[in-house]
């Protein structure tokens, strides 16, 4: 019997132990636009311990905060370590592999849409830049130089853009986008990406032909299929 209860509270101690290290085990993750880097570490922090915590961005530069944003000055393979400790964790790293290329600013397109014109808006493009527009349209292509150009498409419809943006230093990136150019009584939303894991979404009066009475918001999954609704 003694051996019996031995062995339970020594698995109960071994779990418990397991828990704490994987509590101490801080999970990263980064992200990229426009030439910076945000970083994210999912501690485990607990008010009523100390605890102390920083990121080493691998390229010299340190940050004493738990979702920082980091600018690499050359190309290169970074290892991006977070560093935790506290009163029940001893110092843990734990790190993630940064590849960094400058010319990679990954750049987005806005769009708003009055009438049969839609306004397009470059986004995370380097100061200096300089852009070269493509569009569709039903009369046949279009360019334009302008940091934000106006498309007048004289009918609704669906219409491809791209930009090609060159930065001061010679580096090239593109974005392309569908815009919708609805009729007075269809619907029509705009969407940015707002966060690492959030898409915030707003819905458009096209033609400004008057106040929302109510609307219903349906979102399906990646095989197509109609995941909830909301209003």
């Amino acid at each position: 019997m003694k051996t019996t209860k031995l062995t339970v509270l020594l698995l109960l101690l071994i779990a418990a132990i397991g828990g704490a290290k994987a509590q101490c085990n801080a999970p990263v993750e980064h992200s990229s636009h426009g030439g910076d880097y945000y970083f994210y570490a999912y501690a485990h922090i607990d008010s009523n311990e100390q605890f102390h915590y920083w990121w080493d961005f691998g390229d010299g530069d340190t940050a004493h905060a738990l979702y920082p944003k980091h600018t690499f000055s050359a190309n290169g393979t970074y290892i991006a370590c977070f560093n935790f400790e506290s009163t029940s964790c001893p110092l843990t790293s734990t790190c993630d592999t940064v590849t960094v290329d400058l010319c990679e600013f990954n750049p987005i397109i806005h769009y708003t849409v009055s009438g049969f014109s839609a306004t397009y808006k470059p986004y995370f493009a380097p100061a200096g830049s300089t852009y070269f527009w493509q569009f569709d349209t039903p009369g046949g292509p279009q360019t334009s130089t302008d940091t934000m150009p106006v498309i007048n498409y004289g009918q609704f419809g669906f219409y491809d853009a791209q930009v090609t943006i060159t930065a001061p230093g010679g580096c090239v990136d593109t974005a392309v986008i569908q815009a919708a150019v609805f009729a007075p009584c269809n619907a029509n939303f705009t969407y940015e990406q707002t966060g690492l894991y959030e898409i915030t979404f707003r819905a458009e009066d096209s033609l400004n032909v008057g106040s929302y009475i109510s609307f219903q918001w349906q979102y399906f999954n990646g095989a197509g299929q109609m995941g909830g609704q909301w209003s």
